[in-house]
């Protein structure tokens, strides 16, 4: 996904903080807060403040670019929606917080069944794991 031509086709002016939160969020391997955003982006030594990378977020979320992901700890974390990536879901670590990303297989015959027994139409879903990592075991 190219940054510019993400941002005009949905129809954003491209200013620095949008090319450069959008940039950190492609790269990134897991969900991240608008302060670990805000730290990747002074270890790069791009000026950018926090309030423009929470308005700059709230854009992407309307604007369907981005995700937002609740691990029940107080901070809302985004990562990318995009056809590449499949939708997946997250395994945290309580004790140092590692996040990993985890594919179900038989995720699609389980809403088949449970719209089936339910009479729910489900339309989106998220599902987290918690639990301890291998390293703090």
């Amino acid at each position: 996904m190219h940054v510019e031509k993400t941002l005009v086709s949905i129809g954003l002016k491209i200013t620095t903080p949008r090319k450069k939160v959008l940039g950190v969020l492609l790269t990134s391997k897991k969900p991240l807060s608008a302060e670990e955003i805000l730290y990747v982006l002074e270890e790069q030594r791009v000026e950018v403040d926090l309030a423009s990378i929470y308005r700059t977020l709230n854009i992407f979320e309307d604007k369907k670019i981005v995700e937002a992901i609740d691990f029940s700890d107080g901070k809302k974390r985004f990562e990318v929606i995009s056809e590449a990536i499949h939708h997946h879901h997250h395994m945290v670590c309580k004790k140092c917080g590692d996040i990993q990303d985890v594919e179900l297989e038989e995720e699609e015959e389980l809403i088949k069944k449970i719209e089936k027994e339910t009479q729910f139409k489900i339309d989106k879903h998220q599902l987290e794991f918690f639990g301890w990592c291998v390293k703090c075991q």
